[in-house]
């Protein structure tokens, strides 16, 4: 299985089923998941997961992780504003 295989299916076993963060596909940064592409969406799903863990794992706070996970993606990018 390749890695980024890997990766979405361990998300959708460990997030709970109301919660996942590629659920947030559709909503990054307001804008359709086809004008970011794929591999943006997926660092954002690696990112927001990571947060999640990080976090203990709560239910009900994946659009505050995917978020952050955005952030994070755009400071690293462009640098804090």
């Amino acid at each position: 299985m390749k890695p980024d295989a890997l990766i979405d299916d361990a998300a959708r076993q460990s997030f709970p089923a109301s919660d996942p963060p590629a659920f947030m596909a559709g909503a990054v940064a307001g804008a359709p998941f086809h004008e970011h592409g794929e591999e943006y969406a997926h660092r954002i799903r690696e990112r927001a997961y990571f947060l999640w863990e990080r976090d203990g794992r709560p239910e009900g706070r994946a659009t505050e992780h995917w978020h952050a996970a955005e952030r994070w993606e755009r400071e690293e990018r462009f640098g804090k504003t």
